[in-house]
């Protein structure tokens, strides 16, 4: 992203703490590393969020950085966009938080700056790391202890006054305490859900099949050609960008969690082997494996979303291969196949740009869990369905927004 910073390296970037002064080229230089580091490198969508409010902030243009004109100039959305319909931006910035967190935990922890952004805010905040760490800590009740047997050389009346700090000091340490563990289940309960939804496929123990589907590509075997008989099928030969992300990013939380799985890229996969073990399919809309999604509640073709069989509200405006596509929709459909006795789940967009958003979607544990919440109480032992819609941003997907789901 070009940046056009009005400070000179003199002067103060906005919102340090006072007295500190980060210059704007130590903030950049620091973004450098924020953007080579293993929490940014794989999601190039929280990187532009992150420089986009950094940009504005350093431009003297804090007082813009709203969720509703982030949602517009960033994320593409129309004028009537509503914010409180649609969270995409409130999203991303939590996986921007918590991106940053991880960063300056781990292999951020020495950087001499740091770039913050406040929780219930879009405005970053820049400040060293020196300042970071230097709040003072809360008193110990054994310390305070301390302080009350120095009774020799204090006036009766401050030690009354502190003999009541003790119990009031405790108090606050339970509080605190208490406060500590709520959040923290708070923020480890979410990622509960998304295992619940991938459980039936790891139970069994087995590697789960994890199958990428080609694109028909067509060649001809004349110029120009004289019939369809001289169109002759690649088979097997081509795998749209969008869907490989998407194989890339659920095999990496596949890693992550320790399940263990095998790839198979388009035709290499078999009904026999869906005997053995369960699988999930990727961008499966223009495979053979679509066949199975006919019996579903949602079903994809051509550049429209089936409901029950018949062409339902959500389609695109334009053929799915149209770069200059505004948005897209998705499937993630979890459900038992009565011809192999397997669990299957199926991930696709009407085009790759769509598939890429949902595989991003099921592959956060957070975000997908989110998502899981508004799923019909008992869901976690039925099959499921949830329609998605993804708008373009500048050529890339943004986050997903469930439009429809189906629990049965």
């Amino acid at each position: 992203m070009d940046v056009g910073i009005k400070f000179t390296d003199q002067e103060r970037a906005p919102g340090n703490w006072p007295g500190v002064e980060v210059t704007p080229s130590e903030v950049w230089v620091e973004m450098t590393r924020i953007q080579q580091s293993k929490e940014f490198r794989s999601t190039r969508r929280c990187y532009e969020f992150l420089s986009y409010v950094v940009e504005r902030a350093l431009n003297g243009q804090a007082e813009t950085l709203k969720e509703r004109v982030i949602g517009m100039e960033l994320f593409g959305r129309p004028v009537s966009y509503e914010p409180s319909e649609d969270a995409t931006v409130r999203v991303k910035a939590g996986q921007v938080r918590k991106r940053l967190h991880d960063f300056y935990a781990t292999e951020g922890a020495q950087n001499p700056v740091r770039i913050e952004l406040p929780s219930g805010s879009y405005v970053p905040l820049f400040r060293y790391r020196e300042q970071a760490t230097a709040a003072p800590e809360p008193m110990l009740v054994a310390e305070a202890m301390a302080v009350m047997e120095q009774t020799d050389t204090v006036q009766p009346h401050a030690v009354l006054r502190r003999r009541w700090m003790v119990p009031i000091g405790a108090s606050i340490a339970l509080l605190v305490l208490a406060v500590c563990i709520a959040f923290f289940r708070l923020n480890h309960a979410a990622p509960d859900l998304a295992d619940k939804f991938w459980a039936p496929m790891v139970s069994s123990g087995n590697p789960v099949w994890l199958c990428a589907s080609t694109v028909p590509v067509y060649t001809q075997r004349q110029d120009p050609p004289a019939s369809l008989d001289d169109m002759v099928s690649t088979r097997d030969q081509f795998l749209a960008l969008g869907d490989l992300n998407a194989v890339t990013r659920i095999s990496e939380m596949m890693a992550e969690h320790k399940h263990s799985y095998r790839l198979r890229v388009g035709s290499e996969l078999s009904y026999h082997d869906l005997q053995t073990s369960p699988a999930i399919f990727v961008g499966y809309s223009y495979s053979r494996w679509n066949e199975i999604s006919h019996q579903l509640r949602y079903s994809l073709i051509n550049n429209a979303v089936l409901e029950n069989g018949h062409l339902s509200q959500w389609s695109i405006a334009s053929y799915p291969a149209d770069p200059g596509l505004t948005q897209d929709y998705a499937l993630i459909s979890r459900f038992f196949d009565p011809d192999t006795h397997s669990v299957l789940v199926e991930i696709a967009g009407i085009s790759h740009f769509g598939t890429e958003a949902a595989g991003n979607l099921v592959a956060n544990s957070q975000q997908f869990s989110d998502v899981l919440r508004a799923l019909p109480q008992g869901w976690q032992n039925k099959n499921i369905q949830i329609l998605l819609r993804v708008n373009m941003i500048h050529g890339s997907p943004g986050v997903p927004v469930p439009v429809a789901n189906y629990v049965w």
